[in-house]
């Protein structure tokens, strides 16, 4: 078989790229390799936020999308809480913060590997990671826990390491921008998911609304910090056009049938 000028090019480009890759594959995993043995905090926080930095700078473009080839080494934990009203919300916020900052805080977008890649390496078209399922007490002082009252929490409170920085603050701004969703009512007993959904692309139809330090989400119709029947979680989800990334805490049915990984996330 023979091949033209333009094929023999674009083979050794093809090469070029693939050394590239595995080069800096190979970097990554010395980078890994050095901090996980020096590093004295080796908590599956701090894990998944080492390689999510080190995934965001081996970015490759390859015309049709950036590979991002630093492995994610993050892992889906199951907390069981418990407590008076307030621990509880206290405990729930703490794991919403812990999220946010497992993917450096918003600091890099697009973390998640993108559709097109994702399918091709047969991991889906999936951009929202599990990082908690919290399982609440059977029984919660007064009953359950209203989505608008966990979210007034997390403007009110203060983050439970950095003094006088909110919560809500801490997500929306603190490293980069972001979103918080509250998407259900809290009830004894049942389980929820706290999840880390992947910003989308910069122009959206969601917008936000009120002062700065109450920033809530507005989709098409209907404002979101809790359930809304004029809103479909399925499009929550599902959103093409999400602008920023987005902690939320949901059931976790509702979370896992909106694709969100549940296990190991090592791509």
């Amino acid at each position: 078989m023979f091949l033209r000028k333009k094929d023999k090019k674009g083979i050794v480009s093809q090469l070029v790229l693939l050394i590239g890759v595995v080069m800096s594959f190979l970097a990554v995993g010395g980078f890994l390799y050095v901090f996980f043995a020096e590093a004295e905090d080796k908590s599956v926080e701090s894990i998944c936020r080492a390689s999510v930095i080190a995934r965001t700078s081996t970015a490759i473009d390859i015309g049709v999308t950036d590979l991002n080839w630093g492995p994610l080494l993050c892992q889906t934990q199951d907390e069981e809480i418990g407590g008076s009203r307030e621990e509880i919300k206290g405990q729930l916020a703490h794991l919403m913060a812990n999220c946010w900052a497992m993917f450096n805080e918003g600091r890099h977008d697009d973390v998640l590997p993108p559709e097109r890649v994702s399918t091709l390496f047969g991991l889906g078209p999936n951009k929202c990671f599990l990082c908690y399922t919290v399982t609440l007490p059977r029984a919660i002082e007064e009953g359950e826990i209203p989505a608008k009252e966990m979210f007034d929490y997390m403007v009110e409170k203060d983050h439970h390491k950095i003094k006088g920085m909110k919560y809500l603050d801490y997500i929306q701004g603190y490293g980069g921008q972001g979103y918080l969703a509250i998407l259900d009512t809290l009830e004894p007993g049942h389980i929820y998911a706290v999840t880390y959904l992947s910003r989308q692309k910069e122009d959206s139809t969601w917008v936000t609304a009120g002062k700065t330090a109450v920033r809530v989400l507005l989709p098409p119709v209907g404002i979101i910090w809790g359930v809304n029947t004029a809103f479909s979680k399925t499009d929550f989800y599902n959103d093409k056009e999400r602008p920023v990334s987005t902690i939320g805490i949901d059931n976790l049915a509702s979370a896992e049938a909106g694709g969100c990984f549940t296990q190991g996330l090592e791509s």
